[in-house]
């Protein structure tokens, strides 16, 4: 179903049904979208999925029971989505190809909680969230295991916890928002 906005293009729904979805994404050739389920029940599994931009061609990218997929972004290239996962155990950095090939772990499960991963609009690198507290820049274009190029220590501001959230186009500078003292959960 659709409408037409005012002075603009008839809007579509992508996603219909009564499961939640969040967290979209947009390719960098406009063409397709990439979004995740959202617990809303109990029995709710929370998966990547991607559809062309006008909503068809809806697919998953993962089918995991009982495992959570969240927040996919786009790379630079548009080759890959990044998405952080519990699918190994840990919290963990995966990526998969749009048309659902190539699912692999960038980062190893070890005793690093990797969340809110973030591409770089530039190029290979990318930014996730360290055991709720730091930061981790690394290149996923390395070997799992050789990817991470530098810890960013946590903000020296007490109780202040800083997350990413996007790149600056030319991938220099970062944004992030700040949990304050609170936790995530």
């Amino acid at each position: 179903a659709g409408a037409t906005q005012a002075g603009g293009p008839a809007l579509s729904f992508v996603t219909r049904g009564a499961n939640g979805f969040g967290a979209p994404d947009v390719s960098p050739d406009g063409a397709s979208v990439t979004f995740c389920s959202c617990w809303v029940r109990a029995d709710t599994d929370e998966n990547i999925y991607v559809a062309r931009a006008d909503g068809s061609g809806l697919r998953a990218l993962t089918s995991d029971r009982g495992k959570s997929n969240r927040l996919p972004r786009w790379t630079a290239d548009g080759k890959r989505i990044l998405f952080y996962s519990n699918r190994g155990g840990a919290w963990q950095v995966w990526s998969v190809a749009p048309d659902g090939s190539g699912l692999a772990a960038l980062t190893a499960a070890s005793e690093r909680v990797m969340l809110f991963t973030i591409p770089a609009r530039n190029g290979a690198r990318a930014i996730s969230w360290v055991n709720m507290q730091g930061m981790a820049l690394f290149d996923f274009s390395r070997p799992q295991g050789e990817a991470l190029e530098r810890d960013i220590p946590p903000h020296r501001a007490t109780g202040s916890q800083f997350v990413p959230s996007d790149f600056s186009p030319d991938g220099r500078t970062l944004a992030s928002f700040n949990l304050g003292a609170s936790r995530y959960a």
